[in-house]
């Protein structure tokens, strides 16, 4: 009996870790600041857009009888370097996965959430539901400048900022 239980154990606790084994940690290529991999990046997805927070909220969902908190995030876009978006348009994300990053501390400030970055460069397919993961596909702005300097460079001509 105790044997069934350890092996049930086993594989509730592999089950678990695999998920977020396979979110760490990142080999640091992935965030090398290189023109090519800003380009491999552009040109593996449909959308690149440049994205101020407006509000972060959590959010629940029950999948396969679990409780699952994560976070809803919406979003302005202000600029397009490729995509079918144009400034002005909101995008809401919401993040439940082990490997995604929040975009608030959730702690008990006087005033709510504290938001941990309000601009967000985000490679997506628009198709795909997408979260904020560590990753180079969803970074804050302070960590995504040098890829703003090659995107500027080889965005399409219909590229365009927001309105002042």
């Amino acid at each position: 009996m105790k044997l069934i239980f350890r092996v049930l154990l086993l594989g509730v606790m592999g089950g678990v870790a695999a998920p977020v084994l396979a979110c760490l940690p990142l080999p640091p290529e992935i965030f090398a600041k290189t023109e090519k991999r800003v380009r491999e990046r552009f040109n593996s997805v449909d959308s690149v857009v440049l994205v101020t927070l407006l509000d972060v909220s959590k959010v629940k969902k029950i999948e396969m009888e679990v409780e699952l908190v994560g976070e809803r995030t919406t979003f302005r876009i202000e600029r397009v370097f490729k995509g079918r978006s144009k400034p002005g348009d909101k995008l809401i994300l919401n993040s439940y996965s082990t490997c995604s990053r929040t975009v608030a501390e959730w702690g008990h400030g006087p005033e709510g959430p504290v938001k941990l970055s309000r601009q967000w460069l985000i490679y997506r397919n628009e198709s795909d539901k997408t979260e904020i993961q560590f990753s180079d596909m969803t970074r804050p702005l302070n960590f995504a400048s040098y890829d703003l300097k090659v995107l500027s460079k080889i965005a399409s001509p219909g590229s365009n900022k927001a309105p002042q």
